[in-house]
Order: C-alpha cells, then structure tokens, then sequence
C-alpha cells in the first residue's frame, strides 16, 4: 500500500513539474512547449528557458540539448563511464537551476537551488511557484 501512495505522489510531482515547465514555455514563446511532458526530453525546455549557461569563464553551448543529453547519458550501462557523466550532469544542473531560479526569483536563488539538489520533490514545487514569475535577464 506504501509504494501505492509513493507511486501517486512521485506521478502528481511528475504532472506539476511538467504542467510548471509547459506554462513557463507557453510565457516565453518557446517552440513546442508540450516537450515539458516527456521525460528527459524536458530538459530541452529547461536549456530554452535559460538561454546559455556559462560556468566561471566556460561557456557551454546549445545548453537545450546538452542536458536532455547528459540525463539519457547518465544511464549507460558502464559504471565508471556513468559515474562521471552523472557527475558532470549533477554540476551543470546545479548551475542550471541556480540560474532559472535567479532568472524568476532573483531574491531566493541560491535557497532554492539548494533545496532542490538535497531535497528533490521540492523541485516541482518550486517550479509551480515560480510559473507565473516574468524573468529577468542574467
């Protein structure tokens, strides 16, 4: 019965992260914004809305593709191989969203960031949040 209610929220926290994303898009007239609904593939609309992703001096291009590739990535088979590229995911995620949250929430960037990396189901619940939020430019 525990992994019945487990299944119903992780499926509402999938939804509402999904809905928040479709909603953000729709506000930034982001092509194809029904994408927020497929897995992984909604990292493409995560890269869209935040437009390029520089870290320190290292700017990493075309960021709307680098994440969708870099979750399907951090799947492979090969542990060693994994292992990196979900390191290397996890820092450029980080930076991802502490920027779209500073892009619509300019005051709480660094709060929410951070509850979202050790606390993930927040993340969907930050997004809704923040859905209705008008973006700044960083």
């Amino acid at each position: 019965m525990l992994w019945f209610l487990g299944s119903l929220v992780g499926i509402a926290l999938y939804l509402l992260m999904a809905w928040s994303l479709y909603q953000m898009a729709l506000r930034q007239n982001i092509e194809y914004p029904w994408i927020a609904f497929i897995p992984i593939a909604q990292f493409y609309i995560i890269g869209k809305l935040i437009g390029d992703l520089s870290i320190g001096t290292f700017a990493i291009p075309s960021i709307e593709y680098v994440l969708p590739a870099g979750a399907f990535l951090s799947a492979i088979p090969i542990p060693v191989i994994r292992g990196l590229i979900s390191i290397a995911f996890l820092v450029v995620f980080i930076f991802t969203l502490l920027k779209l949250y500073k892009m619509y929430t300019p005051d709480k960037e660094v709060l929410y960031t951070v509850l979202s990396i050790v606390l993930p189901f927040l993340l969907p619940i930050f997004l809704f949040l923040i859905k209705d939020n008008t973006p700044t430019q960083v």
